[in-house]
């Protein structure tokens, strides 16, 4: 019997395994991936302007209620802060707090070098052809979406 490549189940496979990875780093600050992907996407911004909710639910492709409840564990954690954003009043801006900044460049460097270990099969020409077909194969699939 030939075998199929099941490209879904072994993307699915390879999503679970990064995601174990960085959550067993990260656990010695009590972070998931998912919290740590959005702590950093915050940083991104440094204050070129407001990131609400919102904002973080269409960059991650989640729901409301699952950026709220995660939004809410940063905030118990003391990693994000709600502020009243001076633009809107209906909307509360999303900001690091110190314990975030302290840690940023740890968690970016936990990323950088799970990737590193993810890749480190390939030669140089392998890793760039790699992320030049998986780019094609995310857009096609969020087009769809």
């Amino acid at each position: 019997m030939a075998e199929r490549s099941n490209l879904a189940h072994n993307i699915f496979r390879l999503h679970n395994a990064v995601v174990k990875e960085r959550n067993r780093v990260l656990s010695d600050n009590d972070l998931t991936s998912t919290q740590a992907d959005v702590i950093v996407f915050i940083s991104e911004y440094d204050g070129a302007e407001e990131i609400n909710q919102l904002d973080i639910q269409q960059a991650f492709h989640l729901t409301n209620p699952t950026i709220s409840g995660l939004i809410d564990r940063l905030e118990e954690k003391g990693f994000v802060k709600r502020v009243r954003s001076a633009y809107d009043a209906r909307y509360r801006k999303i900001e690091l707090c110190e314990k975030s900044t302290a840690i940023l460049e740890k968690l970016i460097s936990n990323a950088e070098q799970i990737e590193d270990e993810l890749l480190s099969g390939l030669s140089e020409t392998e890793k760039s052809e790699f992320i030049i077909y998986f780019k094609k194969v995310l857009e096609t699939a969020e087009e769809k979406n």
